[in-house]
């Protein structure tokens, strides 16, 4: 009974465009007149620049997400504009549950997937007190992907977290699990977007300047650039204080650079700046361990 409504739920779900975060060579923001300013949005470039997930910053309330709940597990799902995390809205879940399985209570929304496919999903979510969660790909009777996470008190985003299809599933969807959660949680900008930096740096190359590839266990950023470097540039990595944590040289000739990210790295935010004659690029990343 689960596997059924869940499929028929979601098959009412719709898509809408939505404007990715990727520097755009024709936005004013990213053109400076000197290399001392960046983009501090990041440099993440994707294939698809628009957002799978329908209503993702929960604007029209909660059209296109909807709540299930099996096997005992509770919950109530509403919209809140008055303690939004961003923007106008913040999802809102109540739950009532410690000792059900995640997917006893799941906020989904439909996603179509393809084969071969690299998905980023991240999310920015409020909670008061820790709380285990998951994120989740399914169709309602084979999961593709989960993913479990800590949610915590201190911290607003996560992700992104890739996941990469190996079929076509037109009916699959993509799931919050909160089934073994006792609070309130708020969700906002849910983004999922099909990703091309990820693992493989001599895929397609866009001119939005540079592309990274970051793999999960933080180790290595795998550094890309569109064209062979016309001098050394220099490279600096700075932690969330502006303190720079390391320094090196893009060699001129060189196009792919893989920098290493040694002991010094503690968990925290970072910045990695690349320094040529015309602009600074910047890339945004966090370490976690």
């Amino acid at each position: 009974m689960k596997e059924k409504m869940a499929i028929l739920l979601v098959a009412i779900c719709c898509i809408i465009p939505y404007q990715v975060f990727a520097s755009d060579k024709n936005d004013p923001a990213t053109k400076t007149a000197n290399s001392s300013s960046h983009d501090n949005r990041g440099i993440f470039s994707h294939d698809d620049k628009s957002n799978l997930i329908s209503n993702s910053g929960f604007e029209k309330f909660t059209s296109g997400w909807m709540l299930g709940k099996y096997n005992g597990g509770s919950g109530f799902f509403t919209t809140d504009s008055i303690n939004a995390i961003s923007g106008k809205q913040s999802g809102v879940v109540l739950t009532e549950n410690q000792k059900q399985d995640l997917s006893d209570v799941q906020l989904f929304s439909f996603l179509e997937i393809s084969k071969n496919t690299l998905y980023a999903f991240s999310f920015k979510a409020s909670v008061q007190k820790t709380c285990l969660i998951s994120i989740s790909v399914s169709n309602g009777v084979e999961t593709f992907y989960e993913e479990k996470l800590l949610l915590q008190p201190e911290k607003k985003d996560y992700g992104p977290y890739i996941f990469q299809s190996e079929i076509d599933e037109p009916f699959s969807f993509f799931a919050f699990n909160l089934g073994k959660t006792n609070r309130e949680i708020r969700l906002d900008e849910v983004v999922i977007q099909t990703d091309i930096t990820e693992f493989d740096i001599n895929k397609k190359i866009t001119d939005t300047g540079i592309n990274l590839g970051q793999k999960k266990a933080l180790k290595t950023l795998h550094i890309n650039l569109p064209k062979a470097s016309e001098d050394e540039y220099p490279l600096v990595v700075m932690d969330e204080k502006g303190n720079t944590i390391a320094i090196d040289n893009i060699g001129k000739g060189e196009q792919k650079i893989h920098f290493s990210l040694n002991s010094d790295f503690e968990e925290g935010q970072y910045v990695l700046k690349i320094f040529t004659p015309s602009r600074t690029l910047a890339y945004n990343f966090e370490i976690e361990y």
